[in-house]
């Protein structure tokens, strides 16, 4: 550290040439330097909104190039659907194949709902995250001007008062310019050091953040995906369970329609026997098989509507694992901001102990 240029003692005295006059000329500036600190502040707030909105950007443009597997995906089910349509000639058949193909597309929507809502909610706590960083540096900043500015006040007024003194004699001028520049000294190293110990513990505080940020970053992207691949299971099983609903379906009406074609002519033959009792066979037949036919048909329909339930089911579980990981993030947020508050108070009582410091070495 430099030692402060020594006052020339051989002319007289007066006030222009005491020791705080020739220190006013280096400290006469220090409103100025507070504005153009204050605008580099508002800069660097400037800097931070413009990189939040081109992040966002980014994001909206990935959500638009992420969108097309899914595009892809309901083409697939739709193609799928229209191949299996033209199989089946029944129109009770039909319904249930489209009503199905709408089922699995919904939910493949919902699917993709779910994730671009977790990765908006993502992004939105990162960057709130980096507000607060930014917000509590320029804190300690401002802190350690307003620390520095007061110590120069003090030493100042300090030298002022001891110059006056200094004025009757001499020898006790020259011992209070001694002792002056020691205070001095002191109370620079004070500065010095307080200064280095809040970088310090600015500098711990932000690597704990970024870390736990970082952390949580990769907690919720597993998290994502696992909810993903759990849910993309969830439905391809239930596809499973309809396809082969549909093929038992198709086995068993190519049976009835077997058991009618058997029957009618059974009773072809018995006609020949005996028309009038082959006739009364032959309505006996058609009854039986209509009330199986709208047997199945029930069933069907039951089964149908079951399925129908459990995807709504499902539905609202993701719903509620949704707002499960909102409650999640806010308390990731909560955490963030306890951290930064005892970063806060930490830093106060550093600013408290060096404000002391001058204050018994001047007693």
């Amino acid at each position: 550290m430099a030692s402060p240029p020594d006052s020339d003692y051989s002319r007289p005295q007066t006030w222009r040439n005491m020791p705080q006059q020739q220190q006013r000329s280096r400290t006469s500036s220090s409103a100025d330097h507070r504005q153009i600190y204050e605008m580099e502040l508002m800069q660097c707030t400037g800097r931070n909104s413009s990189n939040v909105s081109i992040a966002s950007f980014d994001s909206t443009a990935q959500s638009l190039t992420y969108s097309n597997p899914a595009m892809a995906a309901n083409a697939s089910v739709a193609a799928t659907a229209s191949a299996q349509r033209s199989i089946y000639a029944n129109e009770r058949t039909e319904s249930v194949s489209s009503a199905a193909c709408s089922a699995t597309r919904s939910s493949v929507d919902t699917a993709v709902e779910t994730m671009w809502d977790a990765r908006r909610t993502r992004e939105k706590a990162e960057e709130e995250a980096d507000q607060k960083l930014l917000e509590a540096v320029c804190k300690a900043s401002l802190a350690e001007y307003n620390e520095r500015e007061r110590a120069l006040k003090d030493y100042e007024s300090e030298t002022s008062q001891r110059s006056q003194n200094h004025q009757t004699s001499s020898v006790a001028l020259q011992q209070a310019k001694s002792c002056a520049v020691q205070r001095k000294l002191a109370a620079m190293q004070t500065v010095i050091d307080s200064k280095t110990r809040a970088h310090q513990m600015s500098e711990k505080a932000r690597k704990a953040t970024s870390l736990y940020e970082q952390k949580n970053k990769e907690r919720l992207a597993k998290q994502a995906e696992f909810e993903a691949l759990k849910l993309r299971d969830v439905q391809e099983a239930e596809l499973f369970a309809v396809q082969k609903r549909k093929e038992e379906a198709t086995c068993k009406r190519a049976e009835a329609e077997q058991k009618a074609r058997e029957a009618q002519e059974k009773a072809e033959a018995m006609r020949r026997q005996a028309f009038q009792a082959a006739s009364k066979v032959r309505a006996n037949s058609r009854r039986q098989i209509e009330t199986q036919l709208g047997e199945e048909e029930a069933q069907r329909r039951r089964e149908m509507q079951r399925r129908l339930d459990e995807i709504e089911k499902n539905k609202e579980i993701a719903h509620q694992r949704k707002e499960a990981a909102t409650k999640k993030a806010e308390n990731a947020r909560r955490r963030a901001e306890e951290l930064r508050l005892k970063a806060e108070q930490a830093q106060a009582g550093m600013t408290s102990f060096t404000a002391a410091a001058p204050t018994s070495s001047a007693s």
